[in-house]
């Protein structure tokens, strides 16, 4: 059973500049077929719990990331023109991060405490 837990979370589409999140489908398939078996009342296999498990922290993880890819697509319009110089380097440096895992990586615990 393989989840495709690791590889890139996001990424900047080149066509549109769009952030992108890439959460596995498997994985959401996952968690909604065993929520329903279970609400049958269906045994569900301890290995298969398991990655339930696992799986339920990485959803989490995703469903924040879409708030933050959403945030980023929609910024520049809800933004009022003043505001704008106050944003730009923190945006090319979020930029810098999703473009570059191994300076996200790298940058990842120092940017959740300045947050």
């Amino acid at each position: 059973l393989s989840l495709e837990t690791s590889g890139h979370l996001m990424e900047i589409d080149s066509r549109d500049g769009k952030l992108r999140v890439l959460y596995g489908d498997r994985l959401t398939n996952l968690l909604n077929e065993v929520r329903q078996l279970s609400s049958l009342d269906y045994e569900i296999p301890s290995k298969i719990t398991k990655w339930v498990e696992i799986g339920k922290k990485f959803s989490q993880y995703g469903i924040e990331l879409q708030a933050v890819a959403h945030f980023y697509n929609t910024i520049d319009s809800e933004m009022i023109p003043s505001q704008q110089p106050m944003m730009l380097d923190f945006a090319k440096n979020f930029e810098r991060l999703v473009k570059d895992q191994k300076l996200s990586r790298k940058n990842f615990f120092f940017l959740q405490s300045k947050f």
